[in-house]
């Protein structure tokens, strides 16, 4: 059983199988509670050069292993953990989030990975996606005396 599902058998429910004292039909059950984890979302903006797409993130706080970038079918996947500052606090007003986090970018074109590159500096993480190249292709008009 995954650790972030908690399971509870049914008070009739034997380790053997048989039925359990007041159980009417005999059936045993289980149930089967699931914990969500809450992702939050960091601010993503999406914008372009010449030559790159580039996708900027503020995540600031974060040392750069907790934190990873992926290319997973067509989506860039931005995700990682900032975690509390150590020690008891007692907080009065609370607005910067801590705990998992998540953004995406759906790439419409298709990219080597290994031409994707990442930096992180003043609390930004910069993701530089090459643009498609585009290619014309040149037409030769041929006289019609010509066989194809």
């Amino acid at each position: 059983m995954p650790p972030d599902v908690l399971g509870v058998r049914s008070p009739y429910h034997s380790e053997s199988g048989s039925r359990g004292k007041g159980s009417a039909s005999g059936d045993a059950y289980e149930l089967y509670v699931t914990r969500h984890e809450r992702v939050w979302h960091p601010p993503t903006d999406v914008c372009e050069d010449d030559k790159n797409v580039i996708v900027q993130v503020e995540i600031a706080g974060i040392e750069q292993d907790d934190f990873h970038v992926e290319l997973v079918d067509r989506t860039l996947v931005i995700g990682g953990e900032r975690r509390l500052p150590p020690g008891r606090q007692t907080y009065h007003n609370m607005e910067i989030h801590y705990g998992r986090f998540c953004s995406q970018v759906r790439i419409d074109w298709s990219i080597q990975e290994s031409d994707i590159e990442a930096s992180y500096e003043n609390g930004f993480l910069y993701v530089r996606l090459p643009k498609p190249r585009q290619y014309h292709v040149p037409i030769v008009q041929k006289s019609s005396d010509s066989v194809v």
